[in-house]
């Protein structure tokens, strides 16, 4: 059993599919504008690295077309645009609303009827904005390339590949039937922005001039996007570990970081391509998992059907929600009137709104994945239960490889069941607990206070974590807030510094709740810690204890420096920065304040 498919249950946000299908439905035919800029990092992503040059025109031309109404028809207007028009009879343009993107607002499109009309107003400039960086990256990559063309045939692919690059194409030139279209139109999400980039992706498989195109722009573009991905990384201060993990497609971290407590990065139908492909080669298993996500306990662990779900009309969708009872990234859709009301306005509200406005979080939060969202990237919570889960697959499986019942046990010479393999590996248990996993501590004391633990060195509470967890994690572990002592009052828990600070621990108990400690005759020892210290590295402290900041790698390593001549009986780097040492610096300050 591969246990990453054991999705825990209870967590809100950040789901498998992690930011939602850009285009919801505000048009009859259920394909509409997103009222933002999104063309820059989804349709011409690609272009930035394969023709930076003309990515840049593209850009130029939508915001002066935002602005000004006239100024694709004068670009058009000219003559050497006129003259590639005429040449290349395929290429696509997009004025007027031809496209699946802008047809609400073509004529007689939805947002050009009745009270409608006032949204359509309101979204003419982003309507502009698309179709001018769309034309106007055609046309430049039709011109740049012109040399090429130097037959019908010649002429024939260049346009289809210039096409494909921008994520269109006509159904109808491809004598697909009316028929077809029509349930393609009511099953799929932008049925011709998909067979674009999927005919792109066939394309760099195959010879002659399409091909060769194909292979050389998006190389440049996939190189481009990989320099980019580590200069993130690397102006982050991340190691060559998370550097790496953000171009595996397999990790939660592909082309995706942590802003704010947002996960934002690119999309693109591309990335969500390889996306599939990774879950499908790490886990080929998984694609016989039949799931569809029914209630709260089923999550779908297919990547196929996760896949397809995502690329699902908003009727499909809308429909999917409602009868298994919770969307695309696991929130409920119809447990009251709030999540059904909301379930519904979704489909009428670009997705950067709803995010903003719909979606949880503070001020800060929705302000962030709102503008992510505006620009076109893929923006959604950090869960930090998923990415535990990840983290802690290779220590938890062989729990979940113990059979559950003693024939099959005895079969398999496995002496130990569940419950005993918990008692014996609190560290484990408590892993499995903080997933959601278990719901009790059969490890007793040493299970709570590994529990403890981890959520200090994972700083998990400053995480959203769903209601219902947090009364399962109280029944165990006590009120949560006594977990992390504030700097000016005495430490809670300090089983393991005590025999350093010469408190004296009261004796351990089964009963839930924090240990306590006396603070009598307690040494300097923070003082004697603390002169390994430079002024940086309190300012770090300081940061990490109150601010909840991160450690840069400098400072990381003089004080894992320090960690190693004053352990104070921890062993785990995290713990002791964000705990134990915490407790001794607090258990100074109180003694000092006692004399």
């Amino acid at each position: 059993m591969a246990v990453r498919r054991v999705m825990p249950q209870g967590f809100r946000g950040g789901g498998p599919g992690g930011g939602r299908q850009r285009f919801v439905s505000i048009s009859s035919d259920p394909k509409p504008l997103a009222g933002d800029i999104s063309t820059a990092t989804i349709q011409l992503l690609f272009l930035a690295g394969g023709n930076p040059r003309i990515y840049g025109k593209a850009l130029l031309g939508a915001a002066r077309t935002m602005v000004d109404p006239q100024f694709l028809a004068t670009y058009m207007a000219r003559a050497e645009n006129r003259a590639i028009v005429q040449k290349y009879p395929n290429l696509l343009l997009s004025r007027g609303g031809t496209t699946e993107f802008t047809e609400a607002m073509g004529r007689g499109g939805l947002l050009r009827r009745g009270p409608l009309r006032v949204a359509g107003k309101a979204l003419e400039p982003f309507q502009r904005g698309w179709e001018g960086s769309i034309d106007i990256a055609g046309i430049e990559m039709a011109k740049s390339l012109d040399h090429l063309a130097t037959d019908a045939g010649r002429i024939q692919d260049l346009g289809q590949f210039i096409n494909e690059f921008r994520g269109l194409t006509s159904s109808s030139r491809l004598g697909v039937s009316t028929l077809h279209r029509q349930v393609e139109t009511a099953t799929v999400l932008a049925p011709r922005y998909n067979r674009a980039i999927a005919s792109l992706m066939f394309d760099v498989t195959r010879g002659g001039l399409r091909g060769r195109l194909a292979r050389n722009h998006m190389a440049r573009g996939v190189t481009a996007l990989m320099l980019m991905s580590m200069a993130i990384s690397y102006s982050r201060g991340e190691d060559l570990d998370d550097i790496l993990a953000h171009m595996n497609p397999n990790s939660r971290k592909f082309m995706t970081w942590e802003v704010g407590g947002q996960n934002i990065g690119p999309g693109s139908k591309v990335r969500s391509v390889v996306k599939l492909w990774g879950a499908v080669i790490d886990d080929p298993q998984s694609l016989g998992d039949t799931s569809v996500g029914w209630g709260k306990a089923e999550f779908i662990t297919n990547p196929l059907i996760r896949f397809i779900r995502g690329v699902s009309s908003p009727a499909v969708s809308t429909s999917w929600d409602l009868i298994t009872g919770k969307d695309f990234i696991g929130d409920p859709t119809r447990d009251g009137l709030l999540s059904f009301s909301k379930t519904i306005a979704r489909r009428f509200i670009p997705i950067w709104m709803q995010t903003a406005a719909l979606e949880g979080g503070s001020v800060a939060d929705r302000a962030i994945r709102g503008a992510a969202e505006f620009g076109g990237l893929r923006s959604f919570p950090v869960n930090i239960i998923a990415n535990l889960s990840q983290e802690f697959e290779g220590e938890i499986e062989p729990y979940f490889d113990i059979e559950t019942t003693a024939d099959k046990r005895e079969v398999k010479g496995q002496r130990q069941s569940r419950i005993q393999f918990r008692k014996t590996n609190p560290e484990i248990e408590a892993k499995l607990f903080i997933l959601g996993q278990v719901s009790t501590l059969r490890s007793k004391s040493r299970g709570r206070r590994a529990a403890r633990d981890l959520i200090i060195e994972h700083d998990i509470l400053s995480f959203d974590i769903d209601p219902e967890q947090i009364e399962i994690w109280e029944k165990e572990l006590g009120p949560l807030t006594d977990i992390v002592p504030s700097a000016d009052e005495p430490p809670e828990d300090l089983e393991q510094l005590a025999p350093f600070l010469g408190g004296s621990v009261l004796p351990e108990s089964d009963e839930p709740g924090p240990i306590t400690v006396s603070n009598e005759n307690v040494p300097a020892t923070w003082d004697e810690v603390s002169q390994r210290f430079s002024s940086g590295d309190l300012q770090a402290l300081d940061r990490v204890w109150n601010e909840s900041g991160e450690l840069s790698s400098g400072e990381e390593t003089r004080l894992r420096a320090v960690f190693e001549d004053f352990p104070l009986g921890q062993t785990n780097f995290n713990v002791w920065l964000k705990r134990t040492l915490r407790q001794a610096q607090a258990n100074a300050a109180v003694q000092v304040a006692r004399v």
